[in-house]
């Protein structure tokens, strides 16, 4: 989302999960973008834009943290979309945004946790 002057708001459609009714999250990203793109384009709106892909993702990296933006998001253009953690699509946060919410992203670290490793049990008299 973006503002582009007071009073107005600027959109970027980046996946269509369902048209019609249809659930088209089986289907790779291409696809559900190319049906996106004839859906924009069809709805004729100034202020909503379909995402455009890049080749080179730390050159975006930069630009989002040049403007102050939260993460990218790269995603697999022959996936399935999957909700949740997966190989298909990551979310990288800009360091701006880390400073900014370290405290806040430290709940969301993965720490690593030990092996269990069974206790002793003491001997006992009897």
């Amino acid at each position: 989302m973006r503002w582009t002057r007071p009073g107005t708001i600027h959109l970027w459609a980046f996946d269509l999960l369902a048209f019609y009714g249809r659930d088209l999250r089986p289907q790779p990203l291409l696809k559900r973008q190319t049906r996106l793109q004839v859906l924009l384009e069809r709805f004729g709106c100034p202020a909503v834009s379909l995402s455009e892909p890049f080749e080179d993702g730390l050159a975006l990296l930069r630009v989002a943290e040049q403007r102050g933006l939260e993460a990218i998001v790269s995603k697999r253009r022959d996936a399935p979309y999957r909700s949740g953690e997966c190989r298909d699509w990551r979310k990288v946060k800009t360091m701006a945004w880390r400073e900014a919410n370290r405290e806040r992203w430290r709940l969301f670290e993965r720490v690593p946790i030990p092996p269990h490793t069974p206790q002793k049990q003491p001997l006992t008299e009897r």
